[in-house]
C-alpha cells in the first residue's frame, strides 16, 4: 500500500516558548497511483473520522489523515516491537500459549470495530503490530490498517482481480464478491493457523489463483494440536461465512480452552500438504467487492459474550431452553464450541378441551321457552330440528388445536395449527410451521394430506362410498398434488414448494373450507397420519425430504498406479422401495443433480462432507489415496443425514 516513516511531531513556535517533546509516530505514504485516483482520494478524507474514531486497546491509534500535494499519508502511533510476521519470521512457529493471546487482541479489536460497522478486510501477520514489549502482553499486540483496503477496491493482487493477500482472503470474495465481519474472522483463523504451523493452510507451489481455487474449493488441512483447539479453528475457517463464529465468539472459545490445551510446545514448521491434481475452475471476480455491513455480521456466535439473542428451541421437559444462556461454556470441546446438543423435537398430546354442548343446548332451549312463550316456540325456532335444512348452519366454534411434528430423516419438521377464521364462517386456517435443522438448509416439494372429518382411510373420495368430497384449500403456494405427476394416489393431497436456509422457520397459512368436523385435534392427527401413509405409497423420487430415510456410499478398492490416484465412490439417497445416485468422486459443482440440491438448500456437493481414513486426503468430496493400507473407509455427511462407514483396500502395483 505504500512505504511507513518514522515521523517527529514539531512545534509550530507560535507560544514563544520551547515545544514540549512528542514521541515520535509512523507516518504511511500511500503509493502515487493512490493519490491520482479522485475516487481514492475521496473515500481516504470521507473515512478519515471514521478511522480516527477508532479507539481500542489493541487497535493502532490512527492520529491524522493528511494531503500534502500529490501525497496521501495517515499518522499512526509508532510500533517499535515490529509485526507479528516479522516475529513469526526470526523466532518460528509460536506455542499455543503465546499465539493464541495474541490472535485474542486481533480479535478483540475486529469485535470492537465491527460493532462500530467497520471491517477491516486485510487481516494477516504483517498487519498485526507490537509495543517495545513484543509478545509478552496482549496489549502490545495491535491491529493496524483498518479499512485501507477498502480504499482501493479495485486494485491489488492482478491474479485475483481482488485487493488483498490471496492466502487470507475468504472463499466469498472469490465465488461472490462479498465480504462481511465474518471475513475478517475467517482471515484471523488463517493468521492463528500460520502462527501454530510456520505456514497458512493452503499454501504450496502454485499461483495466487491456485492458492484462491484452494480457499474455495479445499479444506484446511487440520494441524496435529488438541482437538479442543482445533474445533475452534476450523469453526473460524468454515468455507460458509454464517457457520463461522463472530469476533467475539471465537476470543471467548479460544479463552475458555483448560490448560493442557494451551500449554503444548510449539509445532515444528508443517509441510506443505499435497494437494493432487485438483481442477482449477474459473472464479468468478469480475465484478466489484461489495462490502456488507459489519453491524450484520453473517457469522453466528453462539458461545457466551457476543450480546447476540440466541434462539429458542422446546427442551424435552417442555420449558423454553435458549442454545446459550449467559453461564460460560467450561468445556468447548465438550459443547462443541457451545453448541448444545440439538433438544429432541416434543410430539404435543394434542389436547382439546370439549365444551358442555348439552348444558349449552339445555340452556338455550331454556331460554327460548321463556321468551318464545313455550313447546311451540321452540319447535318454531328450529332449535330442535334435527333434520337438515336449505338454510346456513349455524357457524362452528372451533377449539384451536396444534400438533408439534417428529423430524423426517433429512431434519424437516412439519408442525401444524388449526383455529377458526372469524372473518370466514365455516372456514379454518391451518397454519404450517415448517422448520429446517442447523446442520444445512433444505427446498423441494412438500406434501401434506388435508382429508374431511370422516375420511380416516385416504381413499378417492366419491359419495357412492359414503365419504364426503376433499376440503376446499387455498393459501400461500399450496396447489393439488396430482398422480401423473407427482406420484400420488390418495385423495385430497396438496403440495406446495419451500425453500429454506439451515435454522429458517417458516409459516404458511391456509383457509380451509368444507367438512372439517367438529375437534380440530382430531382432524389434525388425521392429518399427520394420512399424510405419512401417501409418501408411504408414492413412488419415485418425488417428496425426498419427507421420504428419505438414510444416505449409503459404495466405494472401490483400488490399486496405486500413479501419485495420489482418487478413491472411486457413489453415493445413493435410501427411501422406501428404492434409492437414486446422489454424486460421485467425479460430480463437478455445476452437475450436482435436482435430488442433492434440494437436500443441502441449493449447495450441491460443497453442502457434502465427506471422511476417510489416514491413509487418503479429502479435498471437498474428493479423496485421494496417499499411501496402501489394508483396511480405509469412507463416510459422507449431508446435513443430517450420516452415511455408515463403507469400508475398501488401497494396495500398491505388484503387491
Amino acid at each position: 500500500m505504500g512505504q511507513v516513516w518514522r515521523a517527529t511531531v514539531r512545534g509550530d513556535g507560535s507560544s514563544g516558548r520551547r515545544a514540549k517533546p512528542q514521541p515520535d509516530v509512523a507516518a504511511k505514504i500511500l503509493r502515487t497511483e493512490f493519490s491520482t485516483d479522485t475516487n481514492v482520494m475521496h473515500r481516504f478524507l470521507q473515512e478519515r473520522t471514521m478511522l480516527m474514531d477508532l479507539k481500542h486497546r489493541n487497535i493502532v491509534q490512527v492520529l491524522d489523515m493528511v494531503m500534502e500535494g500529490d501525497r496521501l499519508a495517515i499518522i499512526m502511533d509508532l510500533m517499535a516491537g515490529g509485526t507479528l510476521a516479522q516475529s513469526l519470521s526470526s523466532k518460528g512457529t509460536l506455542p499455543p500459549s503465546v499465539a493464541l493471546p495474541a490472535i485474542c487482541a486481533v480479535l478483540d479489536a475486529l469485535s470492537y470495530a465491527h460493532g462500530k460497522g467497520v471491517l477491516h478486510r486485510d487481516v494477516k501477520p504483517a498487519n498485526v503490530l507490537l509495543t517495545d514489549r513484543g509478545l509478552d502482553a496482549p496489549d502490545s499486540v495491535k491491529l493496524g490498517d483498518f479499512g485501507i483496503a477498502s480504499f482501493t477496491d479495485e486494485r491489488g493482487v492482478h491474479a485475483t482481480g481482488l485487493v488483498g493477500s490471496p492466502a487470507y482472503m475468504p472463499p466469498e470474495l472469490f465465488m461472490t464478491g462479498t465480504v462481511s465481519a465474518a471475513s475478517d474472522v475467517y482471515a484471523a483463523g488463517i493468521t492463528l493457523y500460520e502462527l501454530l504451523a510456520g505456514r497458512t493452510p493452503f499454501a504450496g507451489p502454485g499461483t495466487a489463483h491456485t492458492i484462491s481455487f484452494r480457499q474455495v474449493q479445499a479444506a484446511p488441512p487440520p494441524l496435529p494440536v488438541d482437538a479442543r483447539l482445533w474445533r475452534v479453528i476450523a469453526a473460524m475457517l468454515a468455507k460458509d461465512p454464517a457457520e463461522r463464529l463472530t469476533a467475539a465468539g471465537a476470543a471467548t472459545a479460544l479463552r475458555q480452552l483448560p490448560e493442557d490445551v494451551v500449554n503444548q510446545p510449539a509445532l515444528p514448521v508443517q509441510p506443505d500438504p499435497a494437494w493432487g491434481d485438483l481442477t482449477q475452475a474459473s472464479l468468478p471476480h469480475a465484478k466489484p467487492v461489495k462490502a456488507l455491513d459489519a453491524g450484520l455480521d453473517l457469522g453466528q456466535t453462539l458461545i457466551p459474550g457476543s450480546g447476540e439473542t440466541p434462539p429458542n428451541y422446546v427442551a424435552p421437559s417442555g420449558r423454553a431452553k435458549a442454545v446459550l444462556g449467559s453461564e460460560p461454556v467450561v468445556n468447548p470441546a465438550e459443547t462443541q464450541l457451545g453448541f448444545v446438543d440439538r433438544p429432541q423435537p416434543v410430539t404435543a398430546q394434542v389436547s382439546v378441551k370439549k365444551k358442555p354442548w348439552r348444558l349449552i343446548i339445555a340452556i338455550s332451549v331454556a331460554a327460548v321457552l321463556v321468551v318464545g312463550g313455550g313447546t311451540t316456540a321452540v319447535l318454531k325456532s328450529g332449535i330442535l330440528n334435527l333434520k337438515p335444512s336449505g338454510s346456513t348452519p349455524s357457524p362452528i366454534s372451533w377449539v384451536p388445536a396444534h400438533l408439534t411434528g417428529q423430524p423426517s430423516a433429512t431434519g424437516l419438521r412439519i408442525d401444524f395449527d388449526a383455529a377458526g377464521t372469524p372473518s370466514v364462517p365455516g372456514s379454518v386456517n391451518l397454519t404450517v410451521t415448517l422448520s429446517a435443522p442447523r446442520s444445512t438448509g433444505l427446498s423441494g416439494d412438500i406434501l401434506v394430506v388435508v382429508p374431511p372429518a370422516d375420511n380416516s382411510s385416504g381413499q378417492p373420495s366419491d359419495s357412492s362410498s359414503g365419504n364426503s368430497s376433499c376440503p376446499e384449500v387455498i393459501g400461500d403456494g399450496v396447489q393439488p398434488a396430482i398422480e401423473s405427476t407427482d406420484g400420488v394416489s390418495a385423495a385430497c393431497a396438496q403440495k406446495v414448494t419451500v425453500s429454506l436456509a439451515a435454522l429458517e422457520v417458516k409459516k404458511l397459512v391456509w383457509q380451509v373450507t368444507g367438512n372439517i368436523g367438529t375437534d380440530l385435534g382430531s382432524w389434525l392427527n388425521n392429518i399427520q397420519s394420512q399424510t405419512s401413509q401417501a409418501l408411504y405409497q408414492v413412488t419415485g423420487p418425488d417428496f425426498p425430504l419427507q421420504r428419505i430415510s438414510g444416505i449409503n456410499v459404495s466405494a472401490d478398492s483400488l490399486i496405486r498406479t500413479e501419485a495420489s490416484p482418487q478413491v472411486q465412490y457413489r453415493v445413493f439417497a435410501q427411501w422406501s422401495g428404492g434409492q437414486q445416485m446422489l454424486f460421485s468422486n467425479n460430480t463437478l459443482s455445476f452437475q450436482a443433480t435436482d435430488l442433492l440440491l434440494s437436500l443441502t438448500g441449493g449447495a450441491g456437493v460443497s453442502g457434502v462432507r465427506v471422511d476417510s481414513c489416514s491413509a487418503t486426503t479429502v479435498n471437498g468430496i474428493v479423496v485421494l489415496a496417499l499411501q496402501p493400507t489394508p483396511s480405509c473407509s469412507i463416510q459422507v455427511t449431508i446435513g443430517e443425514l450420516v452415511s455408515r462407514q463403507t469400508s475398501f483396500t488401497i494396495q500398491t502395483s505388484g503387491s
